[in-house]
């Protein structure tokens, strides 16, 4: 049975939350129950208040990790550790975020339901192989009119049909697409190697009322000032285009996150660069602030946030706040995702010294005015606590965002809001995305019926 939500767990404040991470990706690509009666073609993603009727698709996963890893590579004694740390730069804010994530961690233990485990049992992966099978899109640099999917099956010779096209399901059911590739396969007969071309066709599940663009994003080349303003930060999307939610995962230049080349990871040495892109996508598509403080304006959303994921790194987090101090956006909130076992415990150390157990989402509003919150800066923060999955594969937070931002008061009609994922690996129903491995974690190959 599909269940009602991905969070099993939050406490009466809604500063702790328990997520189930396959959960919420499959339940991330369907619309509720009160959005689907007569939806406009054009927008909008609505608040998730009801479960849909029907059994959803199961995202194929790893297995649960049942112990944290081994911590091999921290310091063998305090000593160690103390000269380890000397050589370190100070960082504050691992210190702060230290005790909220223990204390996070103790109130799920005594409120969470008794001898749980921390997610749900999962559908799992058969083979390596099925892993990479559509991540690996050929991105050609095409420009075409916006291509309009029709309900059901839409069929494609080559993926470059797709790329850098604004491609829409304007259908509130999910759509597919099939796309025809060739490859080789080499056999050693004899002395001779024989090469046959065979066929393979790659299905993906498009989700109701999602918009994609397949494309590479031009993060190689420095925004200069008189670019700024005018800038097209995303190719084939329109800068009259806004957004009131706008959530970025770039590719942090990180040895524990690189990402196996998708993208050119080693051009944010230069943490400017990546600092100016989020500048401009933000500054480009995000609604400007407006004099009324109301959430809502009739049924339609009145906010402009952005939310952008980071490691851990001093440079990672200075270039996330330049970007969204630079285009407008105070920092308001920041949710800590720590990774725990099934049992509880974080991965590795919440106090080790090389590998923490946690990433951050850092949240933005381009309103006046911060969230009182935890510390003395202002910045509300939340601990999102989930049992980690594929490698690069996060908790899609639409729930989240939804029960946080985008949702009124009891009884009355849902709060429409638009939202952008950008270096997006899924889609999500109602939203847009873009990126080169934007149609990733859609593959049919990672989908089971059952």
């Amino acid at each position: 049975m599909t269940p009602k939500s991905a969070i099993l767990y939050q406490n009466a404040s809604s500063t702790v939350f328990l997520i189930d991470i396959p959960t919420s990706i499959a339940l991330a690509q369907e619309l509720s129950l009160a959005s689907q009666p007569n939806v406009p073609c054009d927008i909008i993603s609505f608040n998730s208040t009801e479960p849909p009727k029907k059994n959803l698709r199961r995202i194929l996963s790893t297995p649960a990790l049942k112990t944290p890893y081994a911590a091999s590579f921290e310091p063998k004694s305090e000593a160690a550790r103390t000269k380890v740390l000397a050589r370190m730069p100070h960082c504050e804010i691992h210190e702060e975020l230290s005790s909220l994530l223990s204390n996070a961690l103790e109130d799920i233990r005594s409120n969470y339901c008794q001898d749980s485990e921390w997610c749900l049992s999962r559908c799992l992966l058969e083979d390596d192989e099925s892993k990479e099978l559509g991540s690996a899109i050929n991105v050609e640099h095409q420009f075409q009119p916006p291509l309009i999917l029709s309900p059901g099956r839409n069929r494609f010779q080559d993926e470059a049909e797709l790329c850098n096209n604004l491609v829409k399901n304007t259908s509130p059911e999910t759509a597919t697409v099939e796309i025809r590739s060739l490859f080789v396969v080499k056999q050693l007969k004899g002395l001779e190697v024989d090469a046959e071309k065979l066929e393979r066709i790659q299905v993906f599940f498009i989700p109701p009322l999602s918009e994609f663009i397949l494309c590479n994003l031009p993060i190689s080349t420095p925004l200069t000032d008189t670019e700024y303003d005018n800038a097209n930060p995303i190719p084939s999307l329109a800068p009259d285009q806004k957004f009131n939610l706008i959530v970025m995962d770039p590719p942090w230049s990180n040895k524990s996150v690189r990402r196996s080349g998708h993208y050119e990871t080693r051009t944010y040495l230069d943490s400017d660069l990546l600092m100016a892109y989020i500048c401009a996508v933000l500054a480009v598509h995000s609604y400007s602030p407006l004099p009324n403080d109301d959430l809502t304006l009739g049924n339609k959303s009145n906010l402009s946030i952005a939310a952008i994921w980071i490691t851990n790194s001093a440079k990672a987090r200075e270039a996330a706040y330049g970007g969204l101090a630079g285009a407008g956006f105070s920092v308001c909130e920041e949710w800590i995702w720590v990774k725990t076992a099934v049992d509880g415990q974080p991965v590795t150390p919440i106090e080790g010294v090389w590998r923490k157990p946690y990433e951050i989402l850092v949240i933005g509003k381009r309103k006046p005015g911060f969230i009182a919150g935890v510390g003395g800066d202002g910045i509300l923060r939340r601990v999102i606590a989930a049992v980690p999955d594929v490698h690069s594969r996060k908790p899609n937070l639409k729930e989240a965002f939804e029960k946080t931002f985008f949702t009124s008061e009891p009884d009355t009609a849902p709060v429409h809001y638009s939202a952008l994922e950008v270096f997006a690996r899924n889609l999500t129903a109602g939203w847009w995305a873009c990126g080169n491995e934007v149609l990733r974690f859609n593959s049919k190959n990672w989908w089971s019926d059952e």
